[in-house]
Order: structure tokens, then C-alpha cells, then sequence
């Protein structure tokens, strides 16, 4: 599956997270400070990032804004701090999620899931969904057909 780091500076919860997501078939690197964390991206081909902000040495903010200068990386805020304000700068410094703690590990599954249906292309950095194409409507002459996860079918006219 995917290769998720994992930046939480409790042990408990970064274990408690890795475990879960290990089990569900991905791969994932632990963090437990903002250092660490700018190293393992740069050396590993990470594809999620699960994000705390209160963390030692470099906090979740800064680190999320190293990221954005060169990578569009899905990244998900899992923090303990639940304002608005942090919320909207979070978003605003291009966090694709945001999770408040006490969390829910399987909502958490299911928010990380959902990120990585959302792949960045190689040469704009801009998200677009999967496409799934069924093989009961195959591309024709006239149109062609998809679906494209929870968001419903299309059909596309005269594609020649």
C-alpha cells in the first residue's frame, strides 16, 4: 500500500498509529519531533503524512510549510488543538486534513484512505481522483465511461 510518516511526539499515540496502519498493509516511518521528521521525508519516497503541531524542536506548522516547498504530499493534521484559527492557518499553509485529538483510529483509517485516492501529479502537484473504469461500459468510438469513487458515474460524449 502507501508509505505514511507519522509525526506525533507521544509515543503511545505514534505507536498506537503505526500499529494500525501497519496492520491495514502500509508501510510507516515514526517521528517523534520536527527534525526527525524533515529527515525521514527527505529520505524516504513518503505518499501521507500524519502531522502533529506541538512538537519538539520544529513544530507541526513549520514542518507542514518545509514540505509544501517542494512536495504536495497528502499531509493530515492530528493535533489536540481544536480552534478555528489553527484549523483555517492550517488549510491555509495547505494541510489537505485536520484531525482533532481524542480521535478515532478507524475514522482516522478511513480520512487516510480518502487522501490517498486523491494521487498528486508528477508535473502540476494538483490532486485529481482516481478514475475507475468499468469494463461493462469500455472506451468506444462515441464515449466513454467511469466512475470515479464517491462521487458517481459519468459518461463522456463523442471522446474521438
Amino acid at each position: 500500500m502507501a508509505a505514511i510518516l507519522i509525526v506525533e511526539d507521544d509515543k503511545t499515540t505514534n505507536d498506537m498509529i503505526c500499529d494500525y496502519l501497519q496492520d491495514a498493509g502500509h508501510t510507516v516511518y515514526q517521528a517523534y519531533d520536527g527534525r526527525r521528521a524533515l529527515a525521514l521525508f527527505a529520505e524516504a519516497a513518503i505518499e501521507l503524512v500524519i502531522l502533529d503541531i506541538m512538537l519538539p524542536y520544529i513544530n507541526g506548522m513549520q514542518v507542514l510549510s518545509e514540505i509544501r516547498e517542494g512536495s504536495m504530499v497528502p499531509v493530515l493534521m492530528l493535533t489536540a488543538l481544536n480552534d478555528e484559527w489553527t484549523q483555517i492557518n492550517s488549510f491555509d499553509s495547505l494541510a489537505d486534513d485536520y484531525i482533532t485529538k481524542p480521535f478515532s483510529m478507524v475514522l482516522l483509517g478511513k480520512r487516510v484512505l480518502a487522501l490517498l485516492h486523491w494521487p498528486a501529479t508528477a508535473a502540476s502537484g494538483i490532486r485529481v481522483p482516481q478514475a475507475v473504469f468499468d469494463e461493462q461500459f469500455p472506451i468506444g468510438a462515441d464515449y466513454l465511461y467511469f466512475a470515479v469513487e464517491g462521487y458517481g458515474d459519468f459518461f463522456l460524449a463523442d471522446v474521438s
